[in-house]
């Protein structure tokens, strides 16, 4: 028999003022792309630590007890939301992003999820970690036409500096597929305490 299985990730939640400068910088990016790329709803965006997919929810009790104990060294940290690219790069573009600073604290929470998640069966992704806010998704029948207007679009806002937000806690969340997007439901929080 199957152990039923929740779609997970672990991530740090944006501050109202944060999402207010984003929601405004996507307002301007879909008049300039409206065709090419599929947005992200602001109210959705987070800054993902560990994307897990299928979590078995028998496992959900385990890691949160395992995360408790070994967090006691993580305190409160800042982000720096800065910078616009995008993956693999901008004349290639596939996922829009905001880009924020890989401070140290920020890495060891990495770190930390990635190395009790990998305890439970659930191993990292095979890439480095790059702390990043998805803004869009290009859509697959763009044409190079379409691919030359989000590189330049890109590149005009490479610089831009959205601002610092502190982050108090993690949160293990839950994604449903909708036919109206993800639905996100946190299924526990743990604040920093170190």
């Amino acid at each position: 028999m199957n152990e039923p299985v929740i779609r997970t990730f672990f991530a740090c939640e944006l501050s109202p003022d944060i999402l207010i400068k984003i929601r405004e910088l996507t307002i301007d990016l879909k008049t300039a792309l409206a065709q090419q790329v599929r947005w992200v709803n602001t109210q959705n965006m987070h800054l993902t630590i560990q994307f897990l997919g299928e979590f078995k929810q028998t496992d959900v009790p385990v890691i949160k007890s395992q995360l408790q104990q070994a967090m006691v060294s993580i305190k409160p940290f800042e982000l720096h939301i800065q910078r616009m690219g995008a993956f693999p790069s901008p004349s290639r573009a596939k996922v829009i992003w905001l880009g924020i600073d890989p401070q140290p604290m920020l890495v060891d929470l990495f770190n930390l999820v990635t190395s009790q998640t990998k305890r439970l069966g659930y191993p990292p992704e095979g890439r480095p970690f790059s702390a990043h806010i998805t803004l869009g998704r290009v859509k697959p029948d763009v044409s190079p036409d379409d691919f030359a207007k989000i590189k330049s679009t890109i590149l005009a806002r490479e610089k831009i500096e959205i601002g610092r937000q502190t982050v108090n806690d993690l949160h293990f969340i839950k994604s449903d597929l909708t036919p109206n997007g993800p639905q996100y439901r946190d299924i526990f929080v743990l604040p920093f305490s170190g």
